[in-house]
């Protein structure tokens, strides 16, 4: 029950510092003024060479009616653009998925879509060890952070052998054996770089009976940030018990994980949201 007339998906392609085409992919209502700042969710994937398709969903549609932007890019570490496009993300030049990122919000910021305070990054599994490093890199540049299934512990998952996965990961990440794997996985792990500094908004979600990534990475990554954090901001950590690293296939479950995640993002942009919402129910 919704006219697909309302709403407009479109791509712009930004030219990254070092000369690489970013794609991004925007969908918002034909209503939304867009002389000014809006709400963004910026969401990202960049690994195995695998490409997230964006089409227009039906569970956005709340989002674009209440004045948000969906924007998505594939950065460097998938292929959307080709097997070089893979191969430049991955491996010793991992790092290249998060400076694409990075520097598409701060185009989204730049070219005055939004701003830091209105900015919300999201990402899953790979995809939340995207965001979850780029929160570390550039705090200041996100209001929230929202990451699910999250590979956040990569120096640990990847030492240990005896999960079976692991020896088949050391072709996207590297071997941690080797002494120029190791330093540079180190070099950017979220766990391992978690520092006294002011955060933003952060919410994990994970599944208790993930085999993929084990929910004890962001069990101890939201622990230690606690710890470390210098800020008043909200870190919040949700464990699925009866989930894996894919959600529940019940439609009303998963629905409601997306409100879950959408009312989350709202109260932390909006502070009367919540009150708002009361007075109108």
């Amino acid at each position: 029950n919704y006219d697909e007339n309302d709403y407009i998906t479109y791509k712009k392609i930004l030219k990254s510092k070092d000369g690489v085409d970013l794609h991004l992919i925007f969908s918002h209502s034909k209503k939304l003024d867009l002389s000014k700042p809006n709400k963004v969710i910026l969401e990202g994937y960049g690994a195995y060479g695998y490409n997230i398709e964006q089409s227009f969903c039906y569970n956005k549609i709340a989002l674009f009616d209440n004045d948000y932007i969906y924007v998505f890019v594939n950065t460097r570490g998938s292929s959307y653009l080709g097997i070089k496009y893979y191969e430049n993300g991955k491996l010793l030049k991992k790092k290249n998925s998060f400076n694409d990122f990075i520097e598409c919000a701060e185009y989204l910021i730049d070219e005055k879509y939004t701003t830091s305070e209105k900015l919300t990054i999201y990402g899953e599994s790979a995809g939340g060890l995207l965001v979850s490093s780029c929160l570390i890199l550039r705090p200041e540049l996100f209001k929230n952070v929202i990451c699910k299934v999250p590979f956040i512990d990569i120096m640990t998952t990847m030492s240990d052998t005896s999960i079976p996965l692991t020896i088949g990961e050391f072709n996207e990440w590297g071997n941690p054996n080797i002494k120029k794997y190791f330093d540079y996985m180190l070099s950017y792990c979220p766990y391992n770089n978690i520092k006294n500094m002011n955060y933003p908004n952060i919410l994990i979600i994970t599944g208790y009976n993930d085999t993929r990534v084990k929910y004890h990475e962001s069990l101890k990554f939201i622990t230690k940030l606690r710890e470390y954090k210098t800020d008043n901001n909200t870190q919040l950590l949700k464990i699925n018990m009866d989930v894996g690293h894919f959600s529940s296939d019940d439609f009303y479950k998963n629905n409601r994980e997306k409100a879950f995640i959408h009312s989350f993002i709202n109260m932390k942009i909006n502070k009367n949201w919540y009150k708002n919402s009361i007075n109108n129910a």
